[in-house]
C-alpha cells in the first residue's frame, strides 16, 4: 500500500536549513558561519576529525583547515585581514553571548549555572 501522504520536499528543506547559517561583517562584506549540520561532507568530516584535538595531535595548520570548514569564503576573509584565531575567538564571543540571552531568557542569574 502506498503512503498517503505527500513527500517532504529536500530542495525545500535545505533551503529553509540555509537560514541557519549565521551572518556576519568584515569590511563591509558579508560571510556566513556554517553550521556543521550544514557543511559538505568533505568539510564535515574535516571539522570533526580537527575538533577537540590537541593542536600537536593535528599539525600548525589545523586552526586554520578548521576555520576553511566554518565559513563560506575563508579565502575572501582572509584577504580582508580575516584570521582563523581571530575567526575562532569570535566565535567563542558569540557562543558566550547567545550562552548570556539564554540564560536571561530562562531567568537563570549569573551566579547560577541552571541546574537547580
Amino acid at each position: 500500500m502506498a503512503d498517503p501522504r505527500p513527500p517532504l520536499s529536500y530542495d525545500e528543506f535545505v533551503a529553509e536549513q540555509e537560514s541557519e547559517k549565521i551572518p556576519f561583517e568584515v569590511q563591509g562584506r558579508t560571510f556566513y558561519i556554517i553550521p556543521p549540520d550544514l557543511m559538505s561532507d568533505e568539510d564535515s568530516t574535516t571539522f570533526f576529525e580537527l575538533m577537540g584535538k590537541d593542536a600537536d595531535e593535528v599539525g600548525p595548520d589545523a586552526l586554520v583547515r578548521l576555520a576553511r570548514t566554518m565559513i563560506d569564503d575563508y579565502d575572501g576573509f582572509a584577504a580582508l585581514g580575516g584570521t582563523a584565531g581571530r575567526l575562532h575567538a569570535y566565535m567563542a564571543a558569540l557562543a558566550a553571548q547567545r550562552d548570556d540571552a539564554l540564560k536571561a531568557e530562562q531567568g537563570v542569574d549569573e551566579g547560577e549555572d541552571g541546574a537547580s
